[in-house]
């Protein structure tokens, strides 16, 4: 069995050691089974989640006034990815995410149990004339300015 080098590893009481653990996880993550580096990912993932769960926690969901689920939600999606990094139930918890992590991409308010399209027509927002504009090509791809969204890139923000 591998050994690890325990010295390498210590417990993250400041912000710099959990800077120097991250980043020596993410030189490690693709360790293989079996070796001391996953090992050492292993455990220095545990540190790394503890440390996070203490410091950066995002709050529960609050429910809404009535008791019910939201009618809205906060996406965000991650520059360069082809799905969603996170729903979260308001902006405020999305940004602690987005900051937490240093993330660049686009978070968008959408309605609840209402597809965008249907909601621009309800909102009217837009008004289909077209006949490709009622076909299930157009409607999936269908997206509106008109919704709240924010763009985040930590380099333009510091």
């Amino acid at each position: 069995m591998p050994t690890l080098a325990m010295q390498s590893i210590r417990p993250i009481r400041s912000e710099a050691d959990y800077q120097q653990a991250r980043a020596r996880v993410e030189t490690i993550f693709e360790a293989a089974p079996g070796t001391s580096e996953f090992d050492e990912l292993d455990i220095l993932g545990t540190l790394v989640s503890a440390y996070e769960a203490q410091h950066f926690s995002i709050p529960a969901p609050a429910a809404s006034e009535s008791g019910l689920a939201p009618s809205d939600v906060w996406v965000f999606h991650g520059a360069g990815g082809r799905f969603t990094s996170g729903v979260f139930t308001s902006q405020s918890q999305a940004e602690q995410f987005i900051h937490q992590y240093r993330l660049t991409g686009v978070l968008t308010k959408y309605p609840v149990g209402i597809s965008i399209y249907d909601w621009a027509i309800q909102k009217r927002l837009f008004e289909p004339k077209k006949p490709e504009q009622f076909q299930a090509g157009f409607i999936q791809r269908f997206t509106t300015a008109s919704q709240e969204h924010y763009h985040y890139d930590p380099d333009e923000i510091g």
